[in-house]
């Protein structure tokens, strides 16, 4: 049975489902707990405010998976379903990359389940399994995804999960003997590999069109700029957190005003990069957007992983700690 077929069978299901006079912000609500400016939010303020370890190893994996997702839409270049059925309300009409596999549902089950084994309470598992589910739900009543996209986005997650912890703890002893320079030039690899991967899923399916009936929503879907704005964040965060190990470490826990007063300064930034200009990338061409979010992505998350927070220390918002992870507080 092909991915077509099954898709093709799942579309009665979705507009049954679609007719549940569930209200519009509470699913969109659902759908944010997967990859949005808010999950990321939370994770920039569990970086900040709660534990440095676990904020950079969220962050890690989001962009990671962001990025194998990426790839994997691009390998099995599958449409949304009010692409190919104009009886399913797409709540989403922006959408125009693939849809095969949801990245909400692999991002959002990645992160979820990575906190889930950090907090380690029954309780928390309860919440980032309703969480997941609530994030697989929405993306398909907003007739963004169908069920096997979101299905094989969890599964996705589930595999990466556990190889994503298996390789961290196998190679954390490897890792903290090798050189800076050894550091630095894994992490440019890894940068390198995301795109190269990528490139090499367009190429593969570059002599296959997509159909016609769903094609003009397709205008972004062999787009590298995804793939771009991932490397370019892998490459900042590797190179932050490695520049990091050398350099005096902030204790995310401490007085609240000083908690408060990190926040209002990311915040800042925040509004700034709210308040750019919009379709300035769009009229651009899709190399030279590629290269400049690359570019933007890879300072930004430079300056937010290791500038930051020594500036932070610089100007008494933050105090410093012997060893990182040596107080339990940024472990």
């Amino acid at each position: 049975m092909t991915l077509d077929t099954i898709q093709a069978a799942e579309l009665d299901p979705i507009i049954h489902f679609q007719s549940l006079p569930l209200p519009l912000w509470l699913m969109q609500s659902f759908s944010n707990l997967g990859p949005s400016k808010y999950l990321l939010g939370a994770i920039g303020i569990i970086y900040l405010c709660w534990s440095t370890r676990l904020g950079a190893r969220l962050a890690v994996a989001y962009f990671t998976s962001q990025a194998i997702s990426s790839c994997a839409k691009l390998a099995f270049h599958a449409p949304r379903p009010f692409w190919v059925d104009s009886r399913i309300n797409g709540f989403e009409p922006d959408l125009t990359s693939y849809g095969f596999p949801s990245g909400h549902a692999m991002v959002g089950a990645t992160i979820w389940l990575l906190a889930a084994l950090f907090v380690r309470r029954l309780w928390f598992w309860g919440v980032a399994l309703t969480a997941i589910m609530l994030i697989c739900v929405s993306r398909v009543w907003l007739g963004s995804h169908f069920i096997s996209d979101v299905v094989g986005g969890a599964l996705l997650a589930a595999v990466f999960v556990p190889c994503f912890s298996k390789v961290e703890s196998a190679g954390a002893d490897r890792w903290s003997r090798w050189t800076i320079l050894e550091k630095c030039l894994v992490v440019i690899a890894l940068s390198l590999s995301v795109f190269t991967l990528n490139m090499v899923a367009r190429s593969l399916v570059s002599s296959i069109p997509d159909p016609a009936e769903w094609a003009a929503y397709a205008i972004k879907g062999r787009s590298l700029r995804s793939s771009s704005s991932c490397a370019g964040a892998i490459l900042g965060m590797g190179l932050g957190l490695v520049m990091s190990d050398r350099a005096p470490k902030f204790n995310p826990i401490g007085p609240i005003w000083q908690g408060a007063l990190r926040l209002a300064v990311v915040g800042v930034g925040a509004l700034l990069y709210w308040l750019r200009p919009r379709g300035f990338l769009k009229s651009l061409p899709e190399e030279l957007a590629s290269v400049i979010v690359f570019v933007a992505l890879a300072f930004a998350a430079l300056a937010f992983f290791f500038a930051l927070p020594q500036l932070f220390l610089r100007v008494g918002l933050a105090e410093k700690v012997e060893k990182f992870g040596s107080s339990g507080v940024s472990s």
